[in-house]
């Protein structure tokens, strides 16, 4: 009489997760989804900053399109080459 297993944390209580059944074990699926999504972004966000590989990438093509339109001459080339390579 006194154990009737009631509550979430012993397997009772209206259902599975938040609501019960079905849409209990759906919503508790969304929720791991969101919280998976929220993390990898939250990675992606710290790693693509410390790296900054991409902003290298992207002054390297720069140069180099400003290099084949004669703006920029071959020594001045190579020495903006060199500085973001060294970086």
């Amino acid at each position: 009489m006194w154990s009737c297993n009631f509550g979430f944390f012993n397997g009772g209580g209206p259902g599975w997760f938040m609501g019960g059944g079905m849409f209990g074990f759906i919503w508790m699926i969304l929720l791991l989804m969101a919280a998976v999504y929220i993390a990898i972004k939250f990675f992606q966000a710290f790693t693509s900053r410390r790296s900054g590989k991409a902003d290298r990438d992207d002054s390297l093509n720069l140069i180099k399109t400003k290099y084949a339109k004669g703006e920029i001459s071959e020594d001045e080339f190579e020495r903006m080459k060199a500085v973001l390579i060294r970086q």
